[in-house]
């Protein structure tokens, strides 16, 4: 690799980590607010009985976790 591929996945690997840390505080405290913008348009968050494609329910996903 040379270094614009190397910086470029340093900050690829930053940036992910980035947003899994923040995804993960935004679920311990339950900040939906947070949480909402984290994911793209057009994302889908789905599982057992449920599945999530707005912002608005992407915000309700922490509130709710037990």
């Amino acid at each position: 690799m040379d270094q614009s591929t190397d910086a470029a996945r340093a900050r690829d690997e930053s940036a992910l980590r980035k947003l899994i840390l923040t995804y993960a505080i935004c679920c311990d405290t339950r900040d939906g607010e947070r949480f909402g913008p984290l994911w793209a348009p057009g994302a889908v968050l789905e599982g057992p009985g449920f599945k999530n494609t707005t912002q608005e329910q992407f915000r309700g996903v922490p509130p709710a976790l037990n």
